[in-house]
């Protein structure tokens, strides 16, 4: 019997690559047009939502991401979202003097939790796991989610791993992304606060 492993792993590279493609592109864009007009927050925030729907109607076209995504299970949810904050409550602390501007803030409550839930849980564990490749699943989508968060120190590495781990028990417990997205933004709102 033929593997399915490495058809899968294709698609997942070229649905990522679309998605840095569809970035790149419209950065490029924002960028040409800064030169010749002046842009303030609302204008990279505009930026940032053009590249969201761009890729999440890419992902429904595509058939990575259904109408069943978009169900909440809310005990899973709640039980998880009660583990991130003890979570983070006992082992983060934000510097108090850090100021964020809108536009890091849109980025971490809307914009990165749907992308990188769409990428490592969706379209990465959830698709290897309707195959048979649980464990691959989630190795690589831990790999990925380690990858797009720039911090390799060591607390760095141990608190994306945790992280991780978390979403992916509520992805494989409820199966619905959106119920990672509202997790995944909680503990991003909750990192800018504590």
């Amino acid at each position: 019997m033929k593997s399915k492993l490495f058809p899968l792993l294709g698609k997942i590279f070229i649905v990522i690559s679309i998605y840095f493609i569809i970035e790149l592109v419209d950065r490029a864009v924002y960028i040409f047009l800064a030169e010749h007009y002046y842009f303030d927050t609302k204008w990279k925030i505009l930026r940032d939502t053009i590249t969201l729907m761009i890729f999440l109607f890419y992902s429904y076209k595509m058939k990575i991401l259904t109408k069943d995504d978009l169900t909440i299970s809310f005990k899973p949810l709640i039980l998880a979202a009660i583990i991130v904050f003890l979570f983070l409550y006992i082992f983060t602390r934000s510097d108090p003097n850090q100021q964020y501007n809108t536009v890091q803030i849109f980025r971490a409550v809307s914009f990165s939790p749907i992308i990188e839930e769409l990428i490592c849980r969706k379209l990465i564990l959830s698709e290897l796991n309707a195959n048979g490749y649980l464990v691959t699943g989630i190795v690589i989508s831990t790999i990925v989610f380690v990858l797009l968060h720039f911090n390799f120190s060591l607390n760095g590495i141990i608190f994306f791993l945790i992280m991780n781990f978390i979403l992916v028990g509520l992805q494989l417990k409820t199966n619905h992304i959106i119920n990672n997205m509202l997790l995944h933004s909680f503990s991003n709102l909750l990192i800018l606060t504590l």
